[in-house]
């Protein structure tokens, strides 16, 4: 082989292995914008929701403004959650509401009831557009030293009582609401408030 043609042979390979590489880039880079992950979707009451990252995720409108609602529930898994008993007429049109617990819950439950807690509190305060007070019940441990003590018989005020006890289920009285359920279970009554207080779950 003369030296003219080793050097083509070397030009040739160079090239295949830079047109593969051209063309491999080529691909991955038109993938991102051919394939589309695919998200659970379901519909309910005329609201469209599509689950991400271990959240449903609707469209809700208060007013003029759009909210995205993004709970860990959709409405099909909540709808055989019971509740019992009737609210004052006080308590939708007060602007501010107490949500409060009781520090001697379950230790092992305080996880679940600070993302119960949580989920209530960034849905009432913004798209509800309600004041929250995080209160306790007693005041025995540091972290309710310089917080609001509340309880059902606080009747000048609008409480919700979370409770991390007992099956999933609602009670209202008057001007408390008490959620009950152990690990997500509490957060699935909050949920369900929420979206019937968004009119998604009708009454």
């Amino acid at each position: 082989m003369t030296k003219h043609e080793e050097q083509y042979g070397t030009f040739f390979i160079v090239g295949i292995v830079l047109f593969v590489l051209v063309v491999l880039v080529a691909i991955l880079y038109g993938l991102k914008y051919v394939y589309k992950p695919h998200y659970p979707t379901i519909t309910y009451n005329n609201f469209e929701f599509k689950q991400k990252d271990k959240f449903w995720h609707t469209l809700w409108q208060r007013n003029d403004k759009v909210y995205t609602i993004s709970l860990r529930f959709n409405p099909k898994e909540l709808e055989d959650i019971p509740i019992t008993g009737v609210l004052n007429s006080t308590f939708n049109r007060r602007k501010t509401t107490h949500v409060t617990f009781d520090p001697q819950s379950d230790s092992d439950q305080f996880k679940y009831l600070a993302v119960a807690a949580s989920e209530l509190t960034v849905n009432m305060a913004g798209p509800l557009g309600k004041d929250i007070v995080a209160a306790c019940t007693q005041n025995i441990t540091s972290a309710c030293a310089d917080r609001p003590i509340v309880s059902c018989e606080s009747n000048e005020k609008n409480v919700i009582l979370l409770k991390a006890e007992g099956a999933p289920h609602i009670e209202l009285n008057n001007t408390c609401m008490t959620l009950y359920g152990t690990g997500f279970d509490i957060v699935k009554t909050i949920d369900k408030m929420l979206y019937i207080w968004m009119q998604i779950i009708p009454t």
